[in-house]
């Protein structure tokens, strides 16, 4: 097994600074998170991101796609769900042009969703998420839910979805500090996901923040989570998105996500028979 990281890592550090640190790390595949300085719906920013990305014969995992109030899978107003549709469908096309399979996406970025009826919420977004998948098909893109927080009323919206949705079509990206998140029973929910689990957003947090710490500094169950995403047969890279949003230095925070990351791929060759006794490195910020 093999790891890369999020550029979501930090926003602060200069794209292509950032992309140099993943190349000299020995890194040959990571994900692409949308940041707002370089849209991947603009001409410009995409020629920038994939000529940045072919110079260090970096590949892409997955992308990760644009989170906007603006946008919103489950709403009823048809502009909102025409202009969530329509930037989507340019990074659709991005994503082809950056050579990946994978659009991760967030059916809603409002944490306290409002809707009247779960069901007509939910069937809703299901029909606007199917449009999507029909676009990205032939670019050859397969649009991936991303769970959201689990405290969060946008995250029953996410259950019911999953629950509903057609399960020829149904791929998820598990994000392990969102499904932590006020939720007693992580390891639940990841069981009855785990068989449409196709990627990873893999991160840590102490049971109450969105903190996206490094793997091993929170509350999520490592061995038996990664047991369960091994086990389930459909995971062939893990993708971190833990990020220090700028707040220490990069280059030691992203030697503690390389030991970490280590430890996780550990881990996951230790699965067999339940054995999965690694011991976590140290990688808190000294």
């Amino acid at each position: 097994m093999d790891f890369g990281v999020s550029t979501l890592i930090d926003f602060n550090v200069p794209f292509e600074a950032r992309l140099d640190l993943f190349k000299s790390a020995g890194m040959k595949r990571i994900a692409i998170s949308e940041e707002r300085s370089l849209p991947l719906s603009q001409p410009d920013s995409l020629r920038f991101v994939k000529d940045a990305l072919r110079k260090r014969s970096l590949s892409v995992e997955h992308v990760h796609g644009p989170i906007s109030t603006r946008l919103d899978f489950t709403s009823s107003d048809r502009d909102i769900v025409d202009g969530t549709l329509a930037i989507h469908r340019q990074v659709v096309r991005a994503t082809a042009e950056l050579g990946s399979s994978m659009l991760v996406v967030h059916v809603s970025s409002y944490p306290d969703l409002e809707y009247q009826d779960l069901y007509e919420t939910t069937k809703r977004a299901i029909g606007h998420l199917l449009d999507l998948i029909e676009y990205a098909r032939p670019f050859g893109v397969d649009i991936v839910i991303e769970n959201q927080p689990y405290r969060y009323r946008s995250e029953r919206v996410i259950d019911q979805i999953i629950e509903e949705f057609p399960k020829s079509e149904l791929k998820v990206c598990i994000d392990t500090c969102h499904i932590v998140m006020g939720n007693p029973e992580p390891l639940l929910l990841l069981e009855n996901w785990a068989e449409y689990i196709v990627t990873t957003h893999l991160s840590d947090s102490n049971g109450l923040a969105d903190e996206h710490l490094i793997p091993g500094s929170g509350q999520f169950p490592w061995t038996e989570g990664i047991a369960i995403l091994k086990n389930a047969g459909r995971i062939k890279f893990l993708t971190f998105e833990n990020s220090s949003w700028g707040a220490e230095s990069f280059e030691p925070y992203l030697e503690r996500t390389l030991l970490a990351g280590e430890w996780l791929c550990q881990l996951w060759e230790k699965v067999d028979a339940h054995t999965a006794d690694v011991a976590s490195p140290r990688i808190r910020a000294k």
